[in-house]
């Protein structure tokens, strides 16, 4: 409704005004929650924790670039303006390397983001022995074809030090706040 006293009656009759519908946007931040569970596994002496170490750590660092990309975009629009829903960046190497230069780019920073990923093909080689089942195998030996093994096997498992998946996780948490000069979340360290 338009006031004729402050407004002249033309313009009046001329303003035309629209409303939309609010956007909601609502997140679940559960990167916290999965280095919570990788630092419960990471102090854990047996196989099973190595395990599930290097999962949640796996989950945690999906979980944590995507949820950094939009708090610092600091909206869900600037980020889904750059990054479709639909787009699937295959590893989580990819968006390790991806993620950074989307930011800078919505940014408009001209910064050389340079993020060490070659620690996770050594998670990616026991994660996905695990989540597809190439642990379980049962080790095949035939006389003239080469050995199936199950990979990674329980001694690879065994020899793995608690906690450094927990630490591959920290350093590139790390890395990615030094390079934007942010301060890194509390709850890794």
């Amino acid at each position: 409704m338009c006031d004729s006293r402050i407004i002249d009656r033309k313009l009046c009759d001329a303003i035309k005004i629209t409303t939309h519908a609010p956007t909601v946007a609502i997140s679940s931040n559960l990167a916290k929650h999965w280095f919570d569970d990788v630092k419960r596994e990471s102090i854990k002496a047996d196989v099973g924790a190595r395990r599930r170490e290097i999962l949640f750590t796996y989950c945690f660092l999906e979980a944590y670039i995507v949820e950094w990309a939009y708090v610092t975009l600091g909206s869900h629009n600037a980020f889904d303006e750059q990054y479709d829903r639909n787009v699937f960046l295959p590893s989580l190497k990819n968006k390790w390397i991806e993620m950074p230069k989307l930011v800078c780019a919505r940014k408009s920073t001209e910064k050389e983001i340079q993020i060490d990923v070659s620690s996770l093909d050594r998670l990616k080689y026991f994660r996905d022995g695990l989540v597809h089942a190439k642990a379980s195998r049962w080790f095949v030996s035939e006389p003239g074809k080469e050995p199936v093994k199950p990979e990674p096997s329980q001694d690879e498992l065994g020899a793995l030090e608690p906690g450094w998946a927990k630490e591959l996780a920290r350093q590139m948490v790390i890395q990615l706040h030094e390079q934007f000069e942010t301060e890194p979340p509390s709850y890794i360290f």
